[in-house]
């Protein structure tokens, strides 16, 4: 007759009440009696008597029960008992399942859909106001405001953007701008190695859409979009993101250049955007050209070291600026406002409204409010 099966090991009732050390289940022990593994875990209950009699070590075992050893206390040291016990597990308890996530922040109530929009008729407002910061960044100086009493020769529309020491016509640099003249540049000239090569634009993997924002948001921008590079600069380009890096000598950085870039961006001219529009890594809707710590003074990054000296303009200033220029020459300017961080934009470039613009830009800055310190 066939072997009656082995008796099933009995329920471990005397582990109740007792703690099993954490760390010690499966592949953790592979044996218990006299493992030095097995002390190890009995060994971290060292000098608490109370607490070594009250542990043991587990592992489980093949035929679905575990062996157990307790933890017994020898003078002041906690050690593996020499005496195991094979017994089955009691039943374990589902895990409970992860609480539910919270569902995600209102997102803040976008500005009515239309052309006649509140934050449209008040970029308007500040692009015309000669005492207004805005008016001030113009300068014909890299990072400097412009004088008011040099006239309009105190701007950057008056000075050749190649040969900074010549000066030109406004009408020219406006004509230039608007044709899109200076498109195909190298938008990074002035950075190290190969990406700041005059006359020479990045390649990019793939289409490239145009990047604004605060430099914190663009640097995050371009790492959350595959940018591992150490540079700012770099990381965009590695993430086929076009951004405006202008550091060198030749062309020197001034908002003439960033206007440049930004109808270029407009146009779909810039190197390598092929279709692609442009993406704001801030909303501009979160924007408050009210009352904003980042507009007006000293906040960002500036290539003037006396910034804070009432003579320079910042990197946070820009920002608000180009969202305006934005919607002063984009007939879909309203749409402008209500686009979330990281959407994509196609601006319906207005010419007449460029021309109006430009009409606006030569009338030298009045020293009232809106002062950078």
């Amino acid at each position: 007759p066939p072997f009656p099966p082995p008796p099933s090991p009995p329920p471990c009732d005397w582990a109740r009440g007792m703690v099993l050390l954490d760390g010690t289940e499966e592949s953790a022990l592979q044996q218990i009696v006299g493992a030095s593994s097995g002390s190890r875990w009995c060994k971290s209950l060292n000098g608490n008597e109370a607490a070594c009699r009250n542990a043991y070590i587990a592992r489980d075992d093949q035929a679905g029960g575990r062996v157990y050893s307790r933890c017994e206390y020898y003078g002041s040291t906690c050690r593996a008992s020499g005496e195991q016990f094979h017994c089955l597990a009691p039943p374990q308890p589902p895990p409970a399942p992860p609480p539910p996530r919270p569902p995600p922040p209102p997102s803040p109530m976008p500005p009515m859909r239309g052309q006649d929009c509140e934050r449209c008729r008040l970029c308007e407002e500040l692009l015309k106001d000669a005492s207004f910061v805005f008016r001030a960044m113009w300068g014909s100086e890299p990072w400097h405001k412009w004088d008011p009493a040099q006239g309009l020769r105190g701007s950057c529309f008056e000075r050749q953007r190649d040969n900074h020491a010549q000066w030109q016509h406004a009408d020219t640099y406006f004509a230039d701008t608007v044709s899109g003249t200076h498109c195909y540049n190298n938008w990074y000239e002035g950075n190290s190695g190969d990406l700041g090569v005059a006359h020479q634009p990045p390649h990019f993997a793939h289409p490239a859409p145009a990047l604004l924002g605060f430099d914190e948001s663009i640097e995050w921008f371009c790492s959350n979009a595959g940018g591992t590079e150490s540079g700012h600069a770099e990381k965009c380009v590695q993430a086929s993101i076009n951004m405006l890096a202008l550091f060198g000598r030749r062309v020197p950085y001034n908002i003439c250049r960033n206007l440049e870039w930004q109808v270029c961006a407009a146009q779909g001219r810039l190197p390598g955007q092929g279709r692609r529009g442009i993406i704001f890594a801030h909303a501009p809707n979160q924007l408050d050209f009210r009352n904003s710590p980042r507009l007006g003074h000293c906040s960002g990054w500036s290539g003037n070291k006396n910034c804070r000296g009432n003579n320079g303009y910042s990197t946070d200033s820009i920002f608000f600026l180009e969202v305006c220029l934005y919607s002063k020459m984009c007939s879909n300017r309203a749409d402008l406002f209500n686009l979330r961080a990281g959407q994509e934009w196609h601006c319906d470039f207005d010419q007449y409204a460029f021309l109006d613009l430009s009409r606006i830009l030569r009338t030298p800055p009045e020293r009232r409010r809106g002062v950078i310190g």
